[in-house]
């Protein structure tokens, strides 16, 4: 038999690699229960299905496709040269229209950059969200341009404390750099809108326009004594907290602007509509935004807050 001294040699002198289970005998183990077995596994066999219906579906435009492209040159193959020349006509004609219609939003939206009534979103909620949260809010700044791009009076745009993380979340988004009129700014609201500074990453229109005084920045809160106007001041910026919590933190944004020193208002919602919308009304990024879109757009409060708000 081996000595307690050439025991503990051989022992100190053993790799981890070969010791029996090839884990150090101060490493934690972690033992999932049952419960959160069932959730991983649950999340890992959905992520599995969406990524194979993502497959089969590009597989299926795959073909449909390859399809169309047959037909259409079969039905080219029997077209006469007169009735060639009228379709080519016609494509062109479609081509140009969609040009001309590109170039007047992107006209549209430059302009609404430089002019336009100021609306920013404060993204410096990192801190509060997890994942799941982050992802949301990436998904409410795509609602947010679409809607912007495509009215007929829209906002200036900016998305402030910008910063390299929600850079990550955005690389999936492909075309978020072409975004027309958006400023992309890394400081903070009140950094951004009170510094002569230039500080934007957007294009060459999509620059901020700073305020002569900080309480022309309005801070939208829920918990705000006053409400809105029934009409957007031009003079102002209007800051949406780009947040996701679920009402986990009540009066954050409140908290905040009193902090920086800013105004807080909240829009008003009349009796007879409160009555009718479920629950809470604590509305997403993008539907805030829409209904600051809609008024200035010429319509009324209880209006856009009726085509935001999930009513009764």
């Amino acid at each position: 038999a081996a000595s307690p001294e050439k025991s503990g040699a051989a022992a100190r002198d053993c790799k981890p690699d070969e010791a029996g289970d090839g884990a150090s005998a101060d490493a934690p183990v972690v033992t999932l229960s049952k419960s959160a077995r069932k959730k991983m596994e649950k999340r890992e066999r959905i992520a599995q299905e969406r990524k194979e219906k993502k497959a089969a579906s590009k597989e299926q435009k795959r073909k449909e496709s390859a399809q169309k492209k047959e037909e259409a040159y079969k039905l080219w193959d029997t077209l006469t040269e007169e009735e060639r020349e009228e379709r080519m006509a016609r494509k062109r004609a479609n081509i140009d229209a969609m040009r001309g219609s590109r170039d007047a939003k992107r006209a549209r939206l430059d302009e609404a950059a430089k002019t336009a009534v100021r609306v920013c979103v404060d993204l410096d909620f990192l801190n509060f969200m997890g994942e799941k949260e982050v992802n949301s809010i990436k998904t409410q700044l795509g609602y947010v341009y679409a809607s912007n791009s495509k009215a007929t009076h829209p906002l200036s745009v900016t998305f402030a404390s910008y910063t390299e993380d929600y850079e990550k979340a955005l690389r999936t988004v492909e075309s978020w750099r072409n975004w027309r009129g958006v400023c992309f700014e890394p400081r903070s609201y009140v950094d951004a809108f009170t510094d002569t500074t230039d500080g934007g990453a957007g294009g060459d229109v999509a620059r901020v326009r700073p305020v002569s005084n900080r309480t022309d920045i309005v801070y939208l809160t829920a918990d705000a004594e006053e409400e809105l106007g029934p009409t957007l001041d031009p003079t102002k910026v209007y800051v949406i907290g780009g947040i996701v919590d679920h009402n986990q933190h009540k009066g954050l944004c409140h908290s905040r602007a009193q902090r920086d020193g800013v105004s807080c208002a909240r829009i008003p919602i009349d009796a007879a509509v409160q009555a009718r919308i479920k629950g809470s009304h604590i509305f997403t990024v993008n539907h805030v935004f829409d209904m600051l879109l809609g008024v200035n757009g010429g319509s009324s409060w209880s209006a856009v807050v009726e085509q935001n708000a999930n009513l009764r």
